[in-house]
């Protein structure tokens, strides 16, 4: 027997070539009928190297374990408010202490659909903002923005920028190159009437309108910014979002809601040289109304 056919073990007869007893060594330049050398197999081997050497090089990459998929809920994507300005300069002075300061230009804000309508992400919105950020004592204005902070790094026109920025996590929100800058230098009020949040199944899910019980307006933390490209200049706002606790009435509904603002708090989130975080402190056990009472099963 050759013996290149004694080291070689004979193949099953179903998977011999034709009119071949055994399994012969390949002669050069013949093809091998049960393997492809072809354009595409020299293809996979030089992936399969790539690969072998990237994981070479960095072998955490060996160890780094997929990231589960998980469905993140949406925070507060819409909200409502119904006060008018004179409305608004009443209740800045009696709950809050501060005094916002109409212009004459500020007229024509109470004929705007926020007025009357819901407010959506990069819809127009109402906030109030320092007249002085260094100084605000000097009493507080209403602007109009776009509810989706543009950072003033896009380029390009606002209306191109589509990334979800309504929403702010305050605990990122010192962190992240978006909000990062305006937060030492742009904070603001947003006056609501109400928050909406949604429960349910996908396509069949259920508003709920989130109040104080006591029917008082709410006063949201907020950011704001201003961009400007080829002459265009756009502001716009973000809302704060926290995380919530078991004895918050919101865990039923989201585990995350806006910060609530009170006569001490608004003063120190106003304040550029105050410490911050002392308004971010874990939500109490504030009642609020909601409606319909009962969230939804998904």
């Amino acid at each position: 027997m050759d013996l290149d056919q004694a080291a070689t073990p004979c193949l099953p007869e179903s998977r011999r070539p034709s009119g071949s007893p055994g399994w012969r060594p390949r002669e050069q330049g013949v093809a091998d009928p049960l393997r492809s050398h072809g354009p595409r197999s020299a293809r996979t081997r030089s992936r399969r190297a790539s690969c072998r050497y990237i994981l070479w090089r960095f072998p955490a990459l060996r160890w780094t374990p997929c990231r589960p998929r998980h469905r993140v809920r949406n925070m507060c994507n819409l909200y409502s408010n119904n006060a008018s300005l004179p409305d608004l300069v009443r209740q800045f002075q009696e709950l809050l202490g501060l005094d916002l300061v109409l212009s004459a230009g500020d007229a024509t804000l109470a004929n705007q659909p926020w007025a009357t309508e819901s407010v959506w992400p990069r819809y127009q919105g109402l906030f109030v903002r320092p007249i002085d950020p260094a100084n605000p004592s000097a009493g507080l204005e209403p602007a109009v923005g776009r509810w989706g902070v543009v950072p003033f790094f896009h380029k390009g026109p606002a209306k191109d920028w589509k990334a979800a920025t309504n929403n702010c996590r305050s605990e990122e929100m010192h962190e992240k190159a978006t909000f990062r800058q305006i937060l030492k230098e742009k904070r603001c009020i947003i006056p609501a009437t109400h928050f909406v949040e949604h429960t349910g199944p996908k396509g069949r899910m259920t508003k709920h309108a989130i109040s104080p019980a006591d029917g008082s307006p709410l006063f949201l933390a907020g950011l704001w910014a201003r961009h400007t490209w080829q002459g265009e200049t756009t502001e716009s706002y973000t809302m704060l979002m926290q995380g919530v606790t078991d004895a918050c009435d919101m865990v039923r509904f989201h585990d995350r809601q806006p910060v609530f603002l009170d006569r001490e708090s608004a003063r120190i989130w106003l304040d550029l040289s105050a410490d911050y975080r002392s308004v971010l402190k874990p939500p109490g056990s504030r009642v609020l109304a909601f409606d319909p009472p009962e969230p939804v099963a998904a």
